[in-house]
């Protein structure tokens, strides 16, 4: 039985208590406000249902099914209380600021009740059609109809005046064996154009020019006029070119057209030493 002294001396501790404002009665307070928050946020969800999402980034998908449940807004609830750690709700944590507060919990509810942004889609590549590959094959045919046609094109048909040795009559006589040009005595360029030497110094015979060498031309190839230093020279767009050297017939007036054109004729037939006209 206690004294009166002692009966005061309880009173005042029970008072001191009391009114102690560093007693730890302030926790238990919080996790009472929590459980009372919980419950709403569970009747929130039983009334508002749980809407199908594919969205496994949403605050509160602890699992990553692509919904926030019950149970996965509990767990945040007792990690936010102490009693769970974190790695059982990582994405919980949306800030990253190692706990999980009362705003992570009420956005993991929002989640729940189908208010969580949609997952952007993926772009769908555009699948290449069909009438890719037939206008391609529409435009190669066209192409190689046209080179066809260009090749027939460029084929003459037969003329007396475009054979060697009327070329040599009308052409290389009158105008190439001038002074210090292709004579048999002044050889220019080691090239001789007088009749009787003037085909084997031509047809075939790699060019004493060293860039024309060097590129695979022919003083004159047979079937290509474009591979043939004869037509370089006699079309030259100057009086003197410091690669290919001089046009010619050097120091005269250029050919006609029609001059080239008939050696040109020659070359694309195939360059003979002569021809008789085809059978009709």
């Amino acid at each position: 039985m206690l004294n009166h002294d002692e009966h005061e001396g309880h009173e005042g501790e029970r008072q001191v208590k009391d009114h102690d404002p560093l007693n730890h009665r302030r926790p238990a307070r919080r996790v009472h406000g929590l459980g009372c928050g919980l419950t709403l946020l569970v009747v929130a969800l039983l009334v508002g249902g749980f809407p199908q999402r594919s969205n496994a980034a949403c605050v509160g998908d602890c699992d990553g099914s692509g919904d926030v449940t019950v149970n996965e807004i509990i767990s945040m609830v007792n990690i936010a209380l102490g009693s769970a750690p974190l790695s059982s709700c990582p994405v919980g944590d949306a800030d990253g600021s190692g706990d999980i507060t009362i705003n992570e919990i009420i956005a993991a509810v929002n989640n729940a009740l189908g208010v969580c942004p949609p997952a952007q889609a993926s772009p769908t590549p555009t699948p290449v059609t069909p009438a890719t590959a037939t206008a391609t094959a529409s435009a190669t045919a066209t192409t190689t109809a046209t080179s066809t046609q260009a090749q027939a094109t460029l084929t003459p048909t037969f003329s007396v005046a475009s054979t060697f040795p009327q070329i040599q009559a009308t052409i290389f006589t009158p105008t190439c064996l001038s002074l210090s040009c292709h004579n048999a005595t002044d050889q220019g360029g080691g090239l001789v154009l007088e009749s009787g030497a003037a085909y084997g110094n031509l047809v075939g015979v790699t060019p004493t020019n060293g860039t024309a060498s060097q590129d695979g031309m022919k003083r004159v190839d047979p079937g290509s006029p474009v591979n043939s230093f004869l037509i370089t020279k006699l079309t030259l767009a100057k009086v003197f070119d410091l690669k290919l050297g001089s046009r010619m017939p050097s120091g005269q007036p250029m050919l006609s057209a029609d001059q080239i054109d008939t050696i040109r004729a020659w070359i694309l037939r195939g360059a003979l030493a002569d021809e008789s006209p085809p059978a009709q």
